[in-house]
C-alpha cells in the first residue's frame, strides 16, 4: 500500500492500518460485498454488505493486483448483511508512547539506584529479573487466553470437519473449515493431520480450536502455566533480593 497506510490478510478478516499504525480496522471478509479499482483510480475501493465504504491507496501496480486477487480469493461465498456491525476499529492513544517512554524511565531510575544503593550486580539482577518476570507474565497470559477460548468452545461450540488448504498467504498449516452459514473460516490450530475437526463459537467463529484428547491438553496447558509461573516467581523473587 502506499504512505503511512497499510493492509495485510488475515486468517478472516482484512486489516488496514492509517495514520502511520495509530488507527487500525479490522473488516471481517464475510461482510464485504465488492472489492474493485476503476482504471486511472489510485484507490482500491472496500463495499461492505450495509453499502459503508472504506478506501486503500495503492502504490506498485503489479503488487496491487496481487493483493487484489488474494483478497477476492479469501471472501466467502456467502456474506453476512450486517456489514459495518461487525467492523471493529481500534484507535492508539496520543499518550500511550508517553506512558511507555515514562515507565522505561522510572524503571531506567531505579536500576541505577538498585545499583548505588546495594552495587552493580544487583543493578544487573534487577534488570534479569524484570525481563523474566514480564516474560512468564506475557506466556501465562497467552495460554490462560488459550485455554479461555478451549472453555467457550467446550461450553456452546459446534464441531465441524476441517481441512489443511493452500492459504493466500501461503499458511499451508493453518486449517479452514466452513460454519452453518456457509462462510470459511482459518483457525489457527497446527496439527500434522491433512484433516481434522474443529470446535467454533457460533457467534464467533474467529475463536476456534482444533478438537484433541483430553489427557494431552491436561498435560500442555499444565505444563504451559507450571513453567511461565515458574519464569514469574524466579523473576519476582530476583526484584525481592536486594531487600532480603
Amino acid at each position: 500500500m502506499q504512505g503511512s497506510s497499510t493492509a495485510a490478510l488475515g486468517p478472516d478478516h482484512l486489516t488496514l492500518t492509517k495514520d502511520g499504525g495509530r488507527v487500525r480496522i479490522e473488516i471481517p471478509y464475510a461482510v464485504i460485498k465488492r472489492v474493485a479499482m476503476a482504471d486511472g483510480e489510485t484507490q482500491i475501493r472496500i463495499l461492505l454488505t450495509d453499502q459503508k465504504t472504506y478506501w486503500i491507496p495503492v502504490g506498485n501496480p503489479t503488487a496491487t493486483e496481487a493483493f487484489l486477487t488474494s483478497l477476492e480469493k479469501a471472501l466467502p461465498e456467502e456474506r453476512d448483511p450486517a456489514g459495518s456491525v461487525f467492523v471493529v476499529t481500534k484507535e492508539k492513544r496520543a499518550g500511550d508512547a508517553w506512558m511507555r517512554w515514562s515507565a522505561l524511565l522510572v524503571f531506567l531510575g531505579y536500576t541505577i539506584w538498585i545499583g548505588v544503593a546495594y552495587y552493580v550486580d544487583m543493578a544487573l539482577l534487577t534488570v534479569v529479573a524484570t525481563l523474566a518476570a514480564l516474560f512468564g507474565l506475557v506466556c501465562f497470559v497467552s495460554v490462560a487466553g488459550k485455554i479461555r477460548h478451549r472453555v467457550i468452545c467446550a461450553r456452546r461450540g459446534i464441531t465441524v470437519l476441517c481441512t489443511l488448504p493452500q492459504h493466500p498467504n501461503g499458511w499451508p498449516e493453518h486449517f479452514t473449515f466452513t460454519d452453518t452459514s456457509g462462510n470459511v473460516h482459518h483457525s489457527n490450530g497446527k496439527t500434522r493431520n491433512q484433516t481434522g475437526y474443529v470446535v467454533y463459537a457460533p457467534e464467533r467463529p474467529s475463536i476456534n480450536v482444533i478438537r484433541q484428547p483430553l489427557g494431552w491438553l491436561l498435560v500442555k496447558y499444565s505444563f504451559g502455566l507450571i513453567v511461565p509461573l515458574g519464569i514469574l516467581g524466579l523473576g519476582v523473587l530476583g526484584l525481592a533480593v536486594p531487600y532480603l
